[in-house]
Protein backbone atom coordinates (compact mmCIF):
# COMPACT_ATOMS: atom_id res chain seq x y z
CA UNK A 1 0.00 0.00 0.00
CA UNK A 2 1.33 3.51 -0.76
CA UNK A 3 2.66 5.37 2.25
CA UNK A 4 0.66 8.12 3.95
CA UNK A 5 2.75 10.34 6.23
CA UNK A 6 2.79 13.46 8.38
CA UNK A 7 -0.18 15.79 8.70
CA UNK A 8 -1.95 14.14 5.77
CA UNK A 9 -1.75 10.79 7.56
CA UNK A 10 -3.08 12.40 10.74
CA UNK A 11 -6.09 13.77 8.85
CA UNK A 12 -6.72 10.44 7.11
CA UNK A 13 -6.66 8.57 10.45
CA UNK A 14 -8.91 11.23 11.99
CA UNK A 15 -11.43 10.42 9.24
CA UNK A 16 -11.11 6.67 10.12
CA UNK A 17 -8.35 5.70 7.69
CA UNK A 18 -9.17 2.93 5.23
CA UNK A 19 -12.74 2.86 6.56
CA UNK A 20 -13.26 6.55 5.77
CA UNK A 21 -15.04 7.85 2.69
CA UNK A 22 -11.60 8.32 1.09
CA UNK A 23 -10.72 4.64 1.25
CA UNK A 24 -7.13 3.49 0.72
CA UNK A 25 -4.28 5.55 -0.71
CA UNK A 26 -3.41 5.02 -4.39
CA UNK A 27 -0.22 7.13 -4.48
CA UNK A 28 2.56 8.06 -2.11
CA UNK A 29 2.52 11.66 -0.91
CA UNK A 30 3.62 14.03 -3.70
CA UNK A 31 4.57 17.65 -4.23
CA UNK A 32 1.61 19.81 -5.18
CA UNK A 33 0.91 23.25 -6.57
CA UNK A 34 2.14 26.35 -4.71
CA UNK A 35 4.39 24.57 -2.25
CA UNK A 36 1.82 22.03 -1.13
CA UNK A 37 1.67 18.27 -0.76
CA UNK A 38 -1.03 15.79 -1.75
CA UNK A 39 -1.96 12.15 -1.19
CA UNK A 40 -4.50 10.66 -3.58
CA UNK A 41 -6.98 8.06 -2.30
CA UNK A 42 -9.55 5.81 -3.93
CA UNK A 43 -12.34 8.38 -3.52
CA UNK A 44 -10.61 11.74 -3.27
CA UNK A 45 -7.45 13.39 -1.99
CA UNK A 46 -5.96 15.21 0.99
CA UNK A 47 -4.11 18.45 0.29
CA UNK A 48 -1.67 20.16 2.64
CA UNK A 49 0.09 23.52 2.83
CA UNK A 50 2.22 24.57 5.81
CA UNK A 51 0.09 27.62 6.60
CA UNK A 52 -3.35 25.96 6.33
CA UNK A 53 -2.82 22.31 7.24
CA UNK A 54 -4.50 19.24 5.71
CA UNK A 55 -7.82 19.49 3.83
CA UNK A 56 -9.67 16.46 2.47
CA UNK A 57 -11.84 16.64 -0.63
CA UNK A 58 -13.89 13.83 -2.11
CA UNK A 59 -15.16 16.03 -4.92
CA UNK A 60 -15.57 19.77 -5.32
CA UNK A 61 -18.20 21.83 -7.13
CA UNK A 62 -18.16 25.27 -8.73
CA UNK A 63 -21.45 27.06 -9.41
CA UNK A 64 -22.65 30.31 -10.90
CA UNK A 65 -24.88 31.71 -8.14
CA UNK A 66 -26.79 34.57 -9.78
CA UNK A 67 -26.64 38.34 -10.12
CA UNK A 68 -27.70 41.58 -8.46
CA UNK A 69 -28.90 44.68 -10.31
CA UNK A 70 -27.85 47.91 -8.62
CA UNK A 71 -29.25 50.09 -11.41
CA UNK A 72 -31.01 49.15 -14.64
CA UNK A 73 -29.76 50.12 -18.09
CA UNK A 74 -30.96 53.29 -19.77
CA UNK A 75 -33.25 51.60 -22.29
CA UNK A 76 -37.03 51.63 -22.13
CA UNK A 77 -38.65 49.39 -19.50
CA UNK A 78 -37.11 46.78 -17.22
CA UNK A 79 -33.92 44.89 -18.06
CA UNK A 80 -33.67 41.31 -19.28
CA UNK A 81 -30.07 40.47 -18.37
CA UNK A 82 -28.24 37.20 -18.72
CA UNK A 83 -24.68 36.02 -18.12
CA UNK A 84 -22.43 34.10 -20.53
CA UNK A 85 -19.43 32.28 -19.07
CA UNK A 86 -16.25 30.76 -20.45
CA UNK A 87 -14.75 28.02 -18.27
CA UNK A 88 -11.22 26.69 -18.71
CA UNK A 89 -9.83 23.86 -16.56
CA UNK A 90 -6.39 22.40 -17.36
CA UNK A 91 -6.67 18.97 -18.92
CA UNK A 92 -10.34 19.41 -19.90
CA UNK A 93 -12.04 20.76 -22.99
CA UNK A 94 -12.95 24.45 -22.66
CA UNK A 95 -16.65 25.17 -22.46
CA UNK A 96 -19.12 28.03 -22.45
CA UNK A 97 -22.39 28.25 -20.53
CA UNK A 98 -25.23 30.75 -20.38
CA UNK A 99 -27.59 31.60 -17.57
CA UNK A 100 -31.29 31.97 -18.12
CA UNK A 101 -32.60 35.33 -19.34
CA UNK A 102 -33.92 37.08 -16.23
CA UNK A 103 -37.19 38.91 -16.82
CA UNK A 104 -38.35 42.30 -15.49
CA UNK A 105 -35.18 43.29 -13.64
CA UNK A 106 -35.03 46.77 -12.14
CA UNK A 107 -32.51 48.58 -9.97
CA UNK A 108 -32.36 46.90 -6.55
CA UNK A 109 -33.56 43.51 -7.85
CA UNK A 110 -31.71 40.28 -7.12
CA UNK A 111 -31.75 37.01 -9.06
CA UNK A 112 -30.31 34.07 -7.11
CA UNK A 113 -29.56 31.09 -9.34
CA UNK A 114 -27.42 27.97 -9.52
CA UNK A 115 -25.66 26.59 -12.58
CA UNK A 116 -22.92 23.98 -12.22
CA UNK A 117 -19.68 24.99 -13.95
CA UNK A 118 -17.35 22.23 -12.72
CA UNK A 119 -17.11 19.17 -10.51
CA UNK A 120 -14.02 17.12 -9.71
CA UNK A 121 -10.68 17.61 -8.00
CA UNK A 122 -9.13 21.11 -7.82
CA UNK A 123 -6.94 21.57 -10.89
CA UNK A 124 -7.06 25.35 -11.16
CA UNK A 125 -9.52 27.11 -13.43
CA UNK A 126 -10.30 30.33 -15.26
CA UNK A 127 -13.82 31.78 -15.40
CA UNK A 128 -14.68 34.69 -17.71
CA UNK A 129 -18.20 36.08 -17.23
CA UNK A 130 -19.95 38.71 -19.34
CA UNK A 131 -23.24 40.31 -18.24
CA UNK A 132 -25.49 41.19 -21.19
CA UNK A 133 -28.80 43.01 -21.59
CA UNK A 134 -31.08 41.09 -23.93
CA UNK A 135 -32.59 43.13 -26.75
CA UNK A 136 -33.10 41.63 -30.20
CA UNK A 137 -29.97 39.48 -30.34
CA UNK A 138 -29.65 35.71 -30.08
CA UNK A 139 -28.09 34.81 -26.70
CA UNK A 140 -26.64 31.64 -28.21
CA UNK A 141 -24.44 33.79 -30.49
CA UNK A 142 -22.87 35.25 -27.37
CA UNK A 143 -22.40 31.83 -25.84
CA UNK A 144 -20.58 30.76 -29.00
CA UNK A 145 -18.22 33.72 -28.72
CA UNK A 146 -17.57 32.87 -25.07
CA UNK A 147 -16.52 29.41 -26.23
CA UNK A 148 -13.87 31.18 -28.31
CA UNK A 149 -12.87 33.03 -25.13
CA UNK A 150 -12.55 29.73 -23.27
CA UNK A 151 -10.23 28.41 -25.97
CA UNK A 152 -8.17 31.60 -25.78
CA UNK A 153 -7.91 31.27 -22.01
CA UNK A 154 -6.75 27.68 -22.42
CA UNK A 155 -4.08 28.76 -24.88
CA UNK A 156 -2.93 31.40 -22.41
CA UNK A 157 -2.40 28.99 -19.54
CA UNK A 158 -0.98 26.02 -21.43
CA UNK A 159 2.61 27.00 -20.63
CA UNK A 160 1.81 27.39 -16.95
CA UNK A 161 0.51 23.88 -16.32
CA UNK A 162 2.33 21.30 -14.22
CA UNK A 163 1.42 17.63 -14.04
CA UNK A 164 0.63 15.60 -10.92
CA UNK A 165 0.26 11.83 -11.43
CA UNK A 166 -3.26 10.45 -10.84
CA UNK A 167 -4.66 13.98 -10.52
CA UNK A 168 -3.61 15.27 -13.92
CA UNK A 169 -2.56 18.73 -15.04
CA UNK A 170 -2.92 21.55 -12.54
CA UNK A 171 -2.56 25.28 -12.84
CA UNK A 172 0.58 26.11 -10.89
CA UNK A 173 1.08 29.85 -11.46
CA UNK A 174 -0.38 32.84 -9.66
CA UNK A 175 -3.47 34.58 -10.97
CA UNK A 176 -1.75 37.73 -12.23
CA UNK A 177 0.61 35.77 -14.44
CA UNK A 178 -2.24 33.67 -15.80
CA UNK A 179 -4.30 36.71 -16.72
CA UNK A 180 -1.36 38.34 -18.46
CA UNK A 181 -1.10 35.28 -20.67
CA UNK A 182 -4.44 35.68 -22.42
CA UNK A 183 -5.92 39.14 -21.72
CA UNK A 184 -5.38 40.22 -25.35
CA UNK A 185 -7.11 37.11 -26.69
CA UNK A 186 -10.11 37.74 -24.45
CA UNK A 187 -10.39 41.30 -25.72
CA UNK A 188 -10.19 40.14 -29.34
CA UNK A 189 -12.84 37.47 -28.86
CA UNK A 190 -15.24 39.79 -27.04
CA UNK A 191 -14.75 42.37 -29.78
CA UNK A 192 -16.78 40.06 -32.01
CA UNK A 193 -19.82 40.77 -29.83
CA UNK A 194 -20.14 44.40 -30.84
CA UNK A 195 -21.73 43.52 -34.16
CA UNK A 196 -24.56 41.68 -32.40
CA UNK A 197 -27.80 43.16 -31.12
CA UNK A 198 -27.64 42.75 -27.35
CA UNK A 199 -25.80 45.23 -25.12
CA UNK A 200 -22.75 44.38 -23.04
CA UNK A 201 -22.94 45.56 -19.43
CA UNK A 202 -19.38 46.47 -18.58
CA UNK A 203 -16.31 44.47 -19.49
CA UNK A 204 -15.84 40.80 -18.69
CA UNK A 205 -15.27 39.69 -15.10
CA UNK A 206 -12.27 37.34 -15.09
CA UNK A 207 -11.33 34.99 -12.27
CA UNK A 208 -8.12 32.93 -12.38
CA UNK A 209 -8.08 30.37 -9.57
CA UNK A 210 -5.09 28.23 -8.65
CA UNK A 211 -5.58 24.74 -7.17
CA UNK A 212 -4.85 26.17 -3.72
CA UNK A 213 -7.50 28.88 -4.25
CA UNK A 214 -10.05 26.23 -5.15
CA UNK A 215 -9.21 24.02 -2.15
CA UNK A 216 -9.46 26.89 0.34
CA UNK A 217 -12.68 28.30 -1.13
CA UNK A 218 -14.34 24.87 -1.27
CA UNK A 219 -13.31 24.09 2.31
CA UNK A 220 -14.63 27.38 3.70
CA UNK A 221 -17.97 26.50 5.24
CA UNK A 222 -19.39 30.02 5.47
CA UNK A 223 -20.70 31.75 2.37
CA UNK A 224 -20.74 35.47 1.89
CA UNK A 225 -24.09 37.06 1.08
CA UNK A 226 -25.12 40.04 -1.03
CA UNK A 227 -28.85 40.51 -0.60
CA UNK A 228 -30.27 37.06 -1.42
CA UNK A 229 -27.27 35.70 -3.33
CA UNK A 230 -24.89 33.36 -1.46
CA UNK A 231 -21.35 33.26 -2.86
CA UNK A 232 -17.63 32.66 -2.39
CA UNK A 233 -16.51 34.94 -5.27
CA UNK A 234 -18.10 38.18 -6.49
CA UNK A 235 -17.26 40.32 -9.51
CA UNK A 236 -16.49 43.99 -9.26
CA UNK A 237 -19.34 46.28 -10.27
CA UNK A 238 -20.04 45.76 -13.98
CA UNK A 239 -21.23 49.04 -15.49
CA UNK A 240 -22.45 49.76 -19.00
CA UNK A 241 -25.31 51.42 -20.89
CA UNK A 242 -26.38 53.05 -17.60
CA UNK A 243 -26.70 49.74 -15.77
CA UNK A 244 -24.72 48.38 -12.81
CA UNK A 245 -24.55 44.66 -11.97
CA UNK A 246 -22.52 42.10 -10.05
CA UNK A 247 -22.27 38.36 -10.75
CA UNK A 248 -21.45 35.69 -8.17
CA UNK A 249 -19.91 32.22 -7.93
CA UNK A 250 -19.86 29.53 -5.25
CA UNK A 251 -17.63 26.58 -4.38
CA UNK A 252 -18.28 23.63 -2.11
CA UNK A 253 -16.90 20.16 -1.46
CA UNK A 254 -18.16 16.71 -0.65
CA UNK A 255 -18.58 15.25 1.83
Amino acid sequence: MPEVIGAIRDRWLELNGSNSYLGNPVTDEMDYSEGGRVSVFENGAIYWWPDVGAIDIGEMFVHYQGLNCFSATSGFGSDQPYVTMAITVPGMDPKALRSQIYQDVDGGDTRPDQLELYRGQPRGMVIVAQCIEHDSGNPEDYRDVMHTVAKAAGAGVVGLISYVPDIGPVLAAVSGVILAGFSDEIGDALGELFGLSDDLIGGPATFALSPRDMVLLAARTQNSSDRQVQFKIASDLLSGDGGDYKVYFGMSKAP
